[in-house]
């Protein structure tokens, strides 16, 4: 639930989000903004430690119950989809981390556009940034002879994910 101006609680209609711009400003000698057409997730994930016995009594005959504790983070990935073409730029990206070079690791910002906000120029509907990402994996799958289009998959790691923009669509008001 959102809450809209004046504090009502109203659900807002999720966005028809189709158009991901991954754009990595400081990358060297590279396009600055590479589309894709899938987010195939985007992960963030902290480990489950041990259980901790909370010295109370659990169900069942000398049960104790337990307390879930929360375990080390693990790094964020987002993993994206689209289908190849002349480009190199995520081939250059991961080539600069297997090689382990500095300027491997990069601040990114992931951007989610509607197809008709991403054609009129328009912000979008949310962005993520991506803090000290590096491409990790490239996946090529590819299709049959004369069956389509081949697809690229990409898997970015980073040090820190966070939300940065949410456009939430605003009811127009009834009046007084």
């Amino acid at each position: 639930m959102t809450v809209q101006p004046g504090g009502v609680g109203a659900q807002v209609p999720a966005q028809d989000v189709s158009v991901f711009v991954l754009t990595i400003p400081g990358l060297p000698g590279a396009s600055a903004k590479i589309v894709f057409q899938e987010i195939v997730d985007i992960v963030s994930e902290i480990e489950v430690a041990q259980p901790v016995p909370t010295g109370a009594p659990a169900p069942g005959p000398g049960g104790t119950h337990t307390k879930q504790q929360m375990g080390p983070t693990l790094p964020p990935t987002v993993t994206l989809k689209r289908g190849l073409d002349g480009d190199t730029t995520l081939w250059q990206w991961h080539q600069l981390a297997l090689d382990g070079a500095p300027p491997a690791r990069q601040n990114a910002v992931l951007g989610m556009y509607t197809a008709a906000d991403y054609a009129a120029g328009k912000p979008p509907v949310s962005a993520w940034n991506l803090v000290n990402a590096w491409c990790a994996k490239i996946a090529i799958a590819g299709a049959g002879a004369g069956n389509g289009v081949v697809g690229e998959t990409v898997d970015i790691v980073c040090d820190t994910l966070s939300l940065s923009r949410v456009v939430v669509p605003v009811a127009a008001s009834a009046g007084p």
